[in-house]
């Protein structure tokens, strides 16, 4: 049996971060990924000749700048591109709405929390069932930067995240396109709509994210990932699922893979759906009854579908954009989302656009163009169930959106895949078809997954949770690999 200090499960950004570290600290670090190459929920693959996916996540804004720095990923080429990318409403009319074009106080005062909010995501979560494990001085240190805001914005900032997106946006704004282009980004992928209470601290969440993407995409930065995790000495093996782990004496021993396998390790970190590994993942017995009915209890309940789109030339509605949204008003959004509540997907669905080919030209062929289109609000339960029928009902429902906002787009379409949530599941290993490995809620983002391990580290000795299940949550942001490992490599 082969033996490592830690083994990674899953290839995705948050386990290439946390492998290249755990490597660089002389660790013998061994991934282990089911898919057949790196990337995870941001992994390429060829979805029509010449035409490649940028991944289901593909807006790398959200990748956290420190992590840049703290594994010199310059040096394996990855740099932020100098413009900002904002993203523009597609009107029926015809025109776009670019809600940063000007500067209101709500943004000013943003810009004045940006530092708080920025530490929270930068910075491991306080574990309040173990006190005796928090810093005195890291108390001090994130009591102090709120402190220095002052009373009045700090209580302001304490107002707002319980509050929802509507009630928030409307205190400052009266333009209806305005408030959806400044909510929608925060709601992609949750169970949650503009009237949702605790929805405007996903808003608040979302403003972290920087205005610039990297160069080159989603497949820039995992190649770039990939090749600081070799330099890191760590291990990769492809093709392997992991059936469940070894324990002895209480703590983690190694893994069994689905072939029968067994790789010995001291640890395992995760980065698969928190509900999968102490659920399906875990010995039986192993997890006390009320922890098991916490993680139960953990909500994936998945909205989203992808339709990619392989171009052979762009609408002119769309040249020159990289990001886009249909959402022209906050009840536009909020009547799409009633829809999956009751099992169906709106007649007027909510689109996320991303034409990745701009900023990633070699995911199309020259004068090509793949868009990556998030569908808002789909039910991973549908009335009825998923089949192909269903599936071309969807499709129709989507193109037809798209040919409304960007006249010509059919012509131009020479190939596409729709991934509807169950689609999602498989291919991804996405419990529910929930894109942020569980729903990002007020509830589910404070203490993530559960709060016996909201630090990272399990109550099962060996084993810790490094993926978007803990904080601070899925997306591209890497952190979750980042502070794990850190708290692993430090106690």
């Amino acid at each position: 049996m082969s033996r490592y200090d830690d083994i990674v499960i899953g290839a995705g950004v948050d386990g290439l971060v946390a492998a290249t570290r755990l490597g660089a600290a002389g660790q013998r670090v061994l991934v282990v990924d089911r898919a057949e190459g790196p990337g995870g929920r941001s992994a390429a693959h060829e979805f029509h000749p010449g035409y490649r996916s940028p991944g289901l996540l593909s807006d790398t804004a959200a990748f956290r700048p420190i992590l840049a720095k703290e594994l010199d990923l310059a040096r394996f080429g990855v740099r932020r591109r100098e413009e900002a990318v904002r993203c523009v409403t597609l009107c029926e009319d015809g025109t776009t709405v670019d809600p940063e074009t000007s500067e209101s106080p709500w943004h000013a005062w943003l810009s004045e929390v940006a530092p708080v909010l920025e530490s929270f995501v930068d910075a491991s979560p306080l574990e309040l069932l173990h006190p005796e494990r928090a810093s005195f001085g890291e108390l001090l240190r994130r009591g102090y930067e709120v402190r220095r805001l002052g009373r009045k914005t700090t209580m302001e900032l304490l107002r707002i995240p319980p509050m929802s997106i509507s009630d928030w946006l409307r205190e400052s704004f009266d333009d209806e396109p305005t408030m959806a282009a400044l909510a929608l980004p925060a709601l992609v992928g949750t169970w949650l709509a503009p009237r949702s209470p605790g929805s405007a601290f996903n808003l608040l969440f979302d403003r972290t994210a920087s205005s610039t993407q990297v160069a080159g995409g989603t497949p820039a930065l995992i190649d770039a990932l990939l090749r600081a995790a070799t330099a890191a000495s760590v291990e990769f093996r492809y093709g392997c699922d992991v059936a469940r782990l070894r324990m002895q004496d209480g703590r983690v021993t190694g893994v069994v893979l689905g072939d029968g396998e067994t790789l010995e390790t001291k640890r395992v970190a995760a980065t698969s759906s928190p509900r999968r590994m102490m659920l399906e993942q875990l010995p039986p017995g192993v997890l006390p009854w009320r922890q098991r009915r916490r993680y139960e209890a953990y909500r994936c309940r998945g909205t989203t579908a992808q339709l990619l789109l392989a171009l052979d030339r762009v609408p002119e509605a769309l040249d020159g954009v990289e990001l886009a949204q249909t959402a022209q008003s906050l009840d536009e959004i909020e009547r799409a989302f009633d829809a999956v509540k009751y099992g169906a997907f709106a007649e007027r669905p909510i689109l996320w656009i991303h034409q990745a080919s701009l900023g990633a030209p070699s995911l199309a062929p020259q004068g090509g163009a793949v868009l990556s289109v998030l569908v808002q609000y789909v039910p991973y339960d549908l009335d009825g169930g998923w089949s192909d029928a269903a599936r071309g009902r969807l499709n129709e429902t989507v193109m037809r959106c798209l040919e409304h906002r960007a006249p010509g787009i059919r012509a131009c379409v020479v190939g596409s895949e729709l991934l509807d949530p169950t689609d999602i599941e498989r291919r991804y290993g996405l419990v529910g078809g929930q894109i942020h490995h569980g729903e990002h809620a007020l509830d589910q983002w404070l203490v993530r997954p559960e709060p016996d391990a909201a630090a990272y580290r399990t109550p099962i000795e060996g084993l810790w949770l490094c993926g978007g299940g803990s904080h601070p949550g899925g997306g591209l942001t890497g952190a979750p690999g980042r502070l794990a490992t850190r708290r692993m490599l430090t106690g």
